[in-house]
């Protein structure tokens, strides 16, 4: 029997690395796998994100100190949503370009770690410390090069424009009753269609009359994920005047401006209840999103002034995680939502049941 692509991969990291554990394989898009010798801690893992698209590659991790540990020893890795990455984020097409940029990955993880992280000074009670100014925009002056030449000094026009794109997904949740989920079961049975997502189609179709896509009664949303947003801003004269994607603005920017400039939609998205007796139903498409928002009689772009609405598929009470999404902008404090959405042509998609 033929071997999926995601036990290729498990597979041709298992011969690595023996006392890797595979966490997580062929539940979803998500390949999950434990090094130890990236971290002994077992919440951290490496995974390996396969879609029709290529297959990514990241760590998961909750431990701050060594997140930061790997940053500041390796020129080749960036911070990601939870985690680290390679810079620039590279697709693979294949399972051995995949392995091999995971062992180039793994490798510079490894040897991160063999540089101890700098240790914050706690200053002794008593000893008197230089004030720190309060003033934020003093803070301005500490944007990374990148992106201090990506702004234009001369960008005095009152009106830009504001572009956002990457991959992401149309979510969309809803509720299956007991009865409603052994009928579509049933269906599937006296069917003999061995494929859930064929079967759910056709169910939908004959036995309900609808569109497979059309579950979306408890939640939806169409976002962009963050770990794939390209934040692009143009002038009135189509100039490009700012470019990066969200992980790569300076942390100290991303975290005292556009997260204090942000919003989480997640509360509105979601109901916060999680099916206990009956079912859900998840639908996620595969798609490349770009949206753009016009910014009318602003004189100049400014960062400081930038943040996103944020929807978190893990806090919007119902399912697992999906990842981090973004679904509109923050601009001086107004919000901009896409209106413009591509037709509903799905040819890149999932759907997940989660049963009590």
């Amino acid at each position: 029997m033929s071997k999926t692509l995601q036990q290729e991969i498990a597979n041709g990291i298992t011969q690595k690395f023996k006392d890797a554990v595979v966490k997580k394989i062929d539940k979803d898009n998500y390949l999950d796998i434990h090094i130890p010798a990236i971290s002994d801690k077992i919440g951290t893992h490496f995974t390996f994100t396969t879609t029709r698209n290529g297959i990514k590659l990241s760590v998961y991790s909750k431990d701050d100190v060594l997140c930061e540990q790997f940053l500041e020893n390796s020129l080749e890795l960036e911070p990601a949503n939870r985690g680290i990455r390679l810079k620039n984020n590279p697709t693979y097409e294949t399972v051995k370009e995949a392995i091999e940029g995971a062992l180039f990955f793994i490798g510079e993880l490894i040897e991160s770690k063999k540089v101890p992280a700098l240790k914050k000074v706690v200053p002794k009670k008593g000893v008197p410390q230089k004030a720190v100014p309060k003033n934020k925009e003093s803070k301005t002056k500490k944007l990374s090069q990148e992106i201090a030449k990506s702004i234009k000094k001369n960008n005095k026009n009152n009106d830009f424009r504001i572009q956002i794109e990457g991959a992401g997904s149309e979510m969309k949740y809803d509720i299956l009753k007991n009865k409603e989920y052994k009928d579509f079961l049933n269906f599937k049975k006296i069917n003999e269609i061995d494929n859930e997502e064929d079967a759910w189609i056709e169910f939908i179709n004959e036995e309900k009359n609808k569109e497979f896509w059309d579950y979306n009664g408890l939640a939806d949303f169409t976002g962009i994920l963050l770990d794939e947003l390209k934040i692009s801003v143009f002038d009135k004269s189509n100039d490009l005047i700012f470019s990066s994607s969200y992980w790569g603005i300076d942390e100290e920017t991303r975290e005292d401006y556009i997260e204090e400039n942000s919003i989480n939609d997640s509360e509105v998205k979601g109901k916060y209840i999680y099916p206990k007796k009956d079912n859900l139903v998840v639908f996620r498409s595969f798609e490349d999103f770009q949206f753009e928002f016009n910014i009318l009689d602003v004189p100049k772009f400014k960062i400081e002034d930038f943040g996103i609405i944020r929807v978190s598929s893990d806090e919007i009470g119902f399912g697992k995680d999906y990842g981090d999404y973004c679904i509109g902008i923050i601009y001086k404090g107004e919000s901009y939502r896409p209106t413009d959405f591509p037709p509903q042509n799905y040819k890149n998609y999932e759907i997940n049941f989660e049963c009590s």
